[in-house]
């Protein structure tokens, strides 16, 4: 009767298992991002430094950069808005703002080119602008609620449009707007769109200054071996599972490793030559988040 307790696998193969088990699913206890986010808070207090200094020492006119003071705050509150940990997400927040925001601008620079100053006090209650603003309200929303693009693209365009918009529609508002077609550099729409630029560049070169990092194609590669790996224990703690006569929840830390690695992948989409392979590991990623979750759903 053949030894139920012997090893299947030659000598070496086993040494080459029990030294992968040696380290646990999801590997060992502590937060294995306190340095990511640690760098990361260390870049993003830097670099809102820099940016105040602009107003706060007047730096900006001695570098020559004076006009832009006045979309500082705005700029810092974007940057903040734009870091994160993966690179790939930083450049689709960027353009995802920039996008967003220039197309609420465009929005009411066509609409002010028609109707330069709104809707006026002496205007009748269904005046032509007003009834072609609120016409453009209700479409604009329409359209960015019905298409498939980014929830930041989505927030930034309709959020600005929206401020735009009433203020176009208020009869005793009096803000400077660009109109009849002609660009006021200091029009509120154009600050906008200036301050929203600022803040989201700042954001990409803060991952790439004073070093590149936290690229999403390397960190995926890492968290794919981790989750090949941690699979591959899973697979071995199911069959003592079956064998012991205790419960062990460990294969959750397996399942959740594919998440990450999912999250890093939709982060790549925003890194240049990155793309090509893209949807192949999605595909990838989802067959194997599916069989892990029909093979480790009896273990539960």
């Amino acid at each position: 009767m053949a030894d139920t307790e012997a090893p299947l696998l030659p000598k070496g193969k086993q040494d080459a298992i029990d030294e992968l088990l040696k380290e646990p699913v999801g590997g060992h206890p502590g937060n294995g991002m306190f340095k990511v986010y640690f760098q990361l808070a260390v870049r993003g207090t830097l670099w809102s430094i820099l940016l105040g200094a602009v107003v706060w020492l007047n730096a900006g006119k001695l570098i020559g950069i004076g006009h832009l003071q006045a979309y500082i705050p705005l700029a810092i509150c974007i940057f903040l808005f734009t870091i994160n940990p993966i690179f790939g997400t930083v450049v689709a927040n960027a353009w995802a703002g920039i996008i967003g925001t220039f197309l609420a601008c465009f929005n009411i620079f066509m609409l002010r080119g028609f109707f330069p100053d709104g809707v006026l006090p002496t205007d009748p209650e269904f005046s032509s602008a007003a009834i072609v603003g609120f016409a453009d309200l209700v479409i604009f929303n329409l359209i960015f609620l019905a298409c498939d693009c980014s929830m930041g693209t989505r927030m930034f365009a309709m959020a600005n449009n929206t401020g735009f918009m009433l203020q176009f529609l208020n009869p005793l508002d009096e803000t400077r707007y660009s109109k009849n077609f002609q660009i006021d550099p200091k029009g509120t729409a154009v600050s906008s769109f200036i301050g929203v630029s600022l803040g989201s560049i700042a954001g990409i070169l803060c991952m790439l200054i004073p070093f590149p990092w936290q690229f999403a194609y390397n960190d995926m590669k890492a968290n794919a071996l981790r989750a090949t790996q941690d699979t591959a224990k899973c697979f071995i703690k199911s069959v003592r599972y079956f064998r012991g006569s205790s419960a062990n929840v460990l294969i959750d830390y397996n399942l959740a490793e594919v998440a990450t690695l999912r999250k890093e992948l939709d982060g790549m989409l925003g890194e240049p030559r990155r793309v090509g392979r893209l949807h192949d590991l999605k595909v990838f990623t989802d067959a194997l988040q599916r069989g892990r979750d029909h093979g480790f759903l009896p273990l539960r």
